[in-house]
């Protein structure tokens, strides 16, 4: 960390770190892609055994970066950004380039591969009223709706996805018509109570 190339026309070349860390990025791609663990349940199972730098636990985001970058299948990816007046802009992924056998790989493509079959297919945006038809799926799927439920739907967002965009689970089951039992309406009131007030009665979001 912190080293930068001399020369801006050199080229960085990545290669496999301490064999400790090694272990646990395999061990990670392994309980997600052949024990179907979720990214939670990994960051919560490294952190109890200590396998983490001093002060960096695993998160859920951390565990999910990992898994999701190519440079461990030994592929080099570059050209996913381009700078127009200086602006940072993402380019499409089709106009990505991609080197495969760039580095030596930490997993192997086919780990690799299964790993990255287990994210859901998501869109880039999505209307409200694809997002709630995709809610309604998992209901008529599930015959209920949480927020694990939806999580470990693949055809529908994630939970964090509809409460950015309608301000809160309970506001997304309203909208398709979905009462919650007594005890439930009465836990999610209570932990609407505990917020911040800035963030009490925080109105819908326009984007993502």
């Amino acid at each position: 960390p912190g080293q930068r190339k001399a020369v801006r026309g050199d080229r960085t070349l990545l290669a496999p770190g301490d064999p400790a860390e090694v272990r646990v990025v395999r061990r990670i791609f392994h309980l997600f892609a052949r024990e179907q663990r979720s990214t939670r349940d990994i960051a919560r199972l490294l952190n109890s055994r200590g396998l983490h730098p001093p002060g960096q636990p695993w998160t859920s985001l951390r565990v999910r970066l990992i898994l999701k970058n190519e440079a461990y299948a030994g592929v080099m990816v570059i050209g996913k950004t381009r700078c127009v007046l200086g602006t940072l802009k993402k380019r499409p992924r089709e106009a990505w380039i991609r080197t495969v056998g760039a580095f030596e790989p930490v997993v192997s493509r086919r780990l690799f591969a299964a790993a990255s079959a287990r994210f859901r297919v998501t869109h880039a945006w999505a209307s409200d009223e694809a997002l709630l038809d995709e809610l309604r799926g998992v209901l008529t799927r599930r015959g209920r709706l949480t927020a694990r439920l939806i999580d470990h739907d693949r055809s529908c967002h994630c939970a964090e996805i509809y409460r950015r965009r309608f301000g809160s689970l309970l506001q997304a089951y309203q909208a398709i018509g979905y009462e919650l039992s007594s005890w439930h309406a009465a836990m999610c009131a209570n932990a609407m109570a505990r917020l911040p007030p800035a963030l009490q009665g925080r109105p819908k979001y326009l984007t993502d």
